[in-house]
């Protein structure tokens, strides 16, 4: 399996060699070639020292090709998915570690990559070019790239594996309903939806739920087969949409979920569905790969073990990012449903109330390719994540989920009633095919 590793050498030649030595340590027995790009000085020391070949271009014969930026250290990665797609391309090595408490991040940038050499060669890639420009030429370029997961650099906790105490239980034959709430993100959606039928396990059925935009986006939806569209009546805000969308559904397992301006790694499904079954957990959610609005990827990671880390936790934490989850219809019903009265927040409040009947946890791959943008909710300033009114909010929800885990543990009854809850907004089906009742 021969490679070839793109070094950037814009740092000290003994900083070079120790990358180098890590490249053969990560691949041993591994044929592969090295370039360095841009010092050729730097390139000479190195081949003198290291007996390397330096290469002004990936080898025909390259299986692989990567670039490892300035200062960072190699981490094994899985070149199964780089080999047996032509297209691939993964955040290449993300230094994260999973954290105890909450969320943490945006930790440091992800420049390097991994990919296919005919996507490579496609692009037109310079020899130092990092990930932002990586996804920029794609942008440009409209070519066909296919995202995989980026893995955290350092594993700590696996979820235990429980038995569980209901009959449905998600597995990789679970029959899955991709809901896709949109909003005005004509521009986006067709990365989202790409990313969604080309899972390496896809779900049984894509449906885009519009908000009420206006003209609903029925000309990017039917560019792809068997994705269906609909459109509510009014303004009724993700949650309630989403919620729409599930009780009017029949047949499915679960929900897997998805921002209309985001898009997934390939193998995201895949991974989802493996966590559940090998935990037992009906609610699972991924890694998070933030895309800046200047196209820098900054990882952000959570905690594997979700029920354990809230149990934990003294203060509101943001232990799951909704968006990246797959959710068990079980879990849905015993839970109560989604307060669809809230415009923002709505996953935590859902979260804190599953918590207490059925198992969450969040799968170690950065596998969720999250779009930042300065028009979301989470980055208003009326109701971004540090608002007055949103942590005032998220403060209330934390003291009514201890208030409720206090009394579980006592032998008390809990709450399960939403925060808020409007009636189910029609939807009208506007193109593809239907999947809803």
């Amino acid at each position: 399996m021969p490679g070839h590793a793109i070094l950037d050498s814009k740092q000290p030649d003994e900083a070079l060699a120790g990358q180098l030595r890590g490249l053969r340590k990560l691949l041993p027995g591994e044929r592969w070639t090295a370039q360095f790009a841009p010092s050729s000085r730097a390139a000479a020391t190195l081949a003198s020292h290291e007996q390397v070949s330096c290469a002004e271009q990936a080898p025909k014969s390259a299986s692989w090709i990567a670039y490892l930026p300035a200062g960072v250290r190699a981490i094994t990665p899985d070149l199964s998915r780089v080999l047996a797609d032509d297209a691939a391309v993964l955040p290449w090595p993300v230094q994260a570690s999973e954290p105890s408490i909450s969320c943490s991040g945006p930790l440091r940038p992800v420049g390097g990559w991994i990919m296919a050499p005919r996507l490579h060669r496609r692009l037109a890639l310079p020899p130092d070019a990092d990930l932002a420009r990586v996804l920029r030429a794609v942008e440009r370029t409209d070519v066909d790239a296919h995202w995989y997961s980026g893995v955290l650099s350092e594993r700590r906790v696996t979820p235990r594996a429980v038995t569980p105490t209901h009959e449905s239980r998600l597995n990789p034959h679970s029959r899955l309903l991709a809901i896709v709430p949109h909003y005005r993100c004509e521009a986006f959606l067709p990365r989202a939806l790409a990313s969604l039928l080309q899972q390496s396990l896809p779900p049984a059925a894509i449906v885009v739920i519009d908000d009420a935009s206006g003209e609903p986006p029925i000309e990017i939806c039917e560019q792809f087969p068997g994705v269906a569209l609909y459109q509510a009546t009014e303004r009724s805000g993700p949650f309630r949409l989403v919620q729409s969308a599930i009780r009017q559904s029949l047949g499915f397992d679960g929900y897997l979920f998805q921002d209309a301006d985001d898009w997934s790694a390939l193998d995201r499904v895949e991974r989802l569905l493996q966590t559940a079954e090998r935990t037992g957990a009906e609610l699972v959610g991924t890694q998070e790969m933030r895309v800046e609005a200047d196209g820098q990827f900054h990882p952000v990671a959570f905690p594997i073990d979700v029920n354990d880390m809230v149990c934990r936790a003294e203060t509101p934490t943001h232990p799951l990012l909704h968006p990246t989850s797959v959710l068990a219809r079980s879990l849905f019903e015993r839970a109560g449903g989604f307060a669809t009265g809230m415009r923002y927040s709505g996953d935590t409040e859902f979260l804190y109330r599953a918590l207490l009947v059925g198992r969450i946890v969040n799968v170690d791959a950065f596998s969720y390719y999250y779009r930042q943008r300065p028009e979301s909710l989470t980055n208003s300033p009326d109701t971004g994540l540090r608002s007055h009114r949103r942590l005032h909010l998220l403060r209330r929800l934390r003291a009514r989920c201890e208030w409720n885990l206090f009394r579980q543990q006592h032998g008390q009854p809990i709450s399960l009633q939403p925060e808020s809850v409007l009636p189910e907004v029609p939807l009208r089906h506007c193109t593809g095919p239907s999947v809803l009742a």
